[in-house]
């Protein structure tokens, strides 16, 4: 008898919760929404792929690869951003260039341009054209390496390496801002990276991308690790941040700011990253 009830008990904590969860969860889409999804997927891939990414001074620039998923698929309600991606580029298997493409509805709903937010995690020049409707070319670079030399050897399997990336992005936060309206709002680790990736040739391991976002998983900064083959300044741990974010941002790690960036008031050619918009 007491096991009879404790099953009874059992099965109804059970349906409570899942109906709890059924409740909560309004994230399963309908088979409409999938395929709304799916098109809209689609046209910001197509919007990716007008874009040609070339890194480096030589003539001609070696041109880099696009990844065809994004890393991310968000909405941002603050930004009042109803749909937008993030997308890399790769040089031989390491991310050189990121973009986030988003979509600027009408009142209405409807498309009304695209914003781009493009963002080289590279030190040499970067070079980007839209089709024939656009070119930036960076003038500086603002992307740079930092060793992590107290943390521990990265250990020989790749799931534990990426615990250990994990357990290290944990160590940074930060700040956003946008200084006209003096808004701050903290930033917060998402929940997985974003991307891996592996380029032994380039004495890279091991990489990952970390989001950190302070309006739902709109990533504000990128934080990149990679775990070296060989140490590099007695280190075979590195970290960089990309800002992905017209925001004034501030990054910190154990507390201390190792990254900033100004706010940016509007599209333009900020020298190291562009931010465009196209003509409605």
């Amino acid at each position: 008898m007491v096991a009879a009830n404790r099953a009874l008990l059992y099965l109804a904590i059970t349906a409570l919760g899942a109906a709890r969860l059924a409740a909560a969860d309004d994230t399963h889409p309908t088979a409409n929404e999938q395929t709304d999804k799916t098109a809209s997927l689609q046209v910001m891939l197509s919007q990716a792929k007008h874009m040609l990414v070339q890194v480096g001074e030589t003539k001609p620039a070696s041109e880099c690869v696009l990844k065809e998923l994004p890393l991310i698929h968000y909405s941002d309600r603050v930004r009042r951003l109803p749909e937008s991606t993030l997308w890399v580029w790769e040089q031989r298997h390491v991310p050189v260039l990121f973009c986030k493409i988003e979509r600027i509805a009408s009142g209405e709903g409807a498309t009304k341009s695209w914003q781009y937010c493009c963002a080289p995690a590279t030190t040499e020049k970067a070079d980007v054209t839209w089709g024939r409707n656009f070119r930036w070319r960076a003038r500086e670079s603002s992307f740079h390496w930092t060793p992590l030399a107290d943390k521990p050897e990265p250990r020989g399997l790749a799931p534990a390496r990426l615990s250990q990336m994990k357990a290290i992005a944990r160590g940074f936060s930060g700040r956003t801002e946008q200084t006209p309206a003096k808004s701050q709002q903290n930033l917060r680790l998402l929940a997985s990276p974003l991307h891996q990736y592996a380029a032994p040739e380039e004495n890279v391991v091991d990489g990952a991308v970390f989001g950190l976002a302070s309006n739902g998983t709109n990533p504000d900064v990128l934080l990149l690790i990679e775990a070296l083959d060989k140490p590099q300044e007695k280190s075979r741990w590195r970290y960089a941040v990309v800002g992905m974010t017209g925001d004034a941002a501030d990054v910190t790690h154990q507390d201390k700011s190792v990254w900033s960036k100004p706010y940016s008031d509007g599209p333009g050619d900020y020298r190291s990253w562009m931010w465009y918009v196209t003509a409605p």
